[in-house]
């Protein structure tokens, strides 16, 4: 009897680690059919990639005394400006990106925004930036106040008003001069002055800057408002800018990039992107006066660090390609 029951039990066992197995083989099958319908959609070529497509990667926090990260949206812009205690957003991409942008800046160990700052209201600015206030603590949001007859009444700016109103938090209007300290580092407005025509020219323009280092944050201000700030006498050299609108033929004209003389440039802009942003002779401008130019579409999310004597610059992808788009630059 004794050994009728081992056999049983034998059995059993054996047909549960089939089970277990076939469920195991199984699961590994849909990953493989997930990881290679991801890799097609996201253009993964690792699984590093693949686990930020899913929302999964892994983020490594800076330690610096002050970091500025682009984080890779794809064709938008989020801007995280990371001191030793403080934390300030500065927009948050599509509206399909609140989330991986909520998802870097737990990877950076931040719980609290000191500052959200939403550069201006189009939907790859702003888009994701509901998300980031309804699900993180946020003491301060800035906006630019924009022209009556061209206040947006978009699903995102209005679900921005309503996150805003819903957090109990209210809207700091962006003003020229303000200033707002971030441990060592200062955090300046220097645009909107005035109410502007065009919703990329209200864009909140601001400087950053730490020890020696200074950064520059253009949102999508163009040729017009570049030529005000250079009317108004405001020294805007800089170490790093994040370039205008994308790298958009309407942004970073000779005469200002002479003036700010960046050693570095960022351009958030998406793979592939219909307005073959940036534009080829913009590229060529930054390239002629010896910039280095770090691009979210070839380089992922790009990490500046300061110590306020000089910068290191890390990358996502860690590698860099030869410019080869057209020149259409359609918008």
């Amino acid at each position: 009897m004794q050994g009728k029951e081992g056999g049983n039990h034998m059995a059993r066992r054996k047909g549960s680690l089939s089970g277990k197995l076939m469920t195991l083989i199984a699961a590994a099958v849909v990953l493989l059919s997930l990881g290679a319908a991801l890799a097609i959609q996201y253009d993964i070529t690792s699984f590093d990639g693949l686990l930020h497509a899913v929302g999964m990667k892994e983020y490594t926090p800076s330690t610096a005394d002050a970091s500025v990260h682009i984080i890779d949206v794809g064709q938008g812009d989020s801007i995280l400006i990371k001191t030793k205690t403080k934390a300030v957003l500065i927009d948050a991409g599509e509206n399909d990106c609140g989330q991986t942008v909520i998802n870097y800046l737990k990877g950076q160990n931040i719980g609290k925004l000191d500052i959200v700052v939403g550069t201006h209201p189009h939907s790859d600015h702003i888009g994701g930036m509901d998300d980031v206030i309804d699900h993180m603590d946020v003491d301060k949001v800035i906006l630019p106040k924009v022209k009556d007859s061209i206040v947006p009444t978009t699903k995102s700016y209005l679900g921005l008003l309503t996150s805003i109103e819903n957090k109990g938090l209210t809207v700091t209007p962006a003003a020229v001069g303000s200033t707002y300290q971030l441990d060592d580092g200062l955090l300046e407005i220097l645009s909107p002055d005035k109410l502007y025509d065009e919703l990329n020219d209200t864009s909140v323009v601001l400087r950053f800057t730490y020890g020696d280092e200074v950064f520059l944050f253009m949102g999508d201000a163009t040729e017009t408002v570049e030529d005000d700030l250079l009317a108004s006498g405001t020294d805007l050299k800089a170490d790093v800018i994040k370039v205008g609108h994308h790298g958009s033929s309407t942004s970073s004209s000779k005469k200002f990039l002479k003036a700010v003389a960046p050693a570095y440039a960022a351009i958030p802009v998406g793979n592939d992107n219909s307005y073959n942003h940036p534009n080829k002779k913009v590229v060529q401008r930054y390239e002629d006066l010896g910039v280095q130019i770090y691009r979210s579409d070839r380089d992922g999310s790009i990490v500046f660090e300061t110590d306020g004597k000089g910068i290191a610059v890390k990358t996502e992808k860690g590698s860099k390609t030869a410019d080869n788009s057209p020149e259409r630059d359609k918008e």
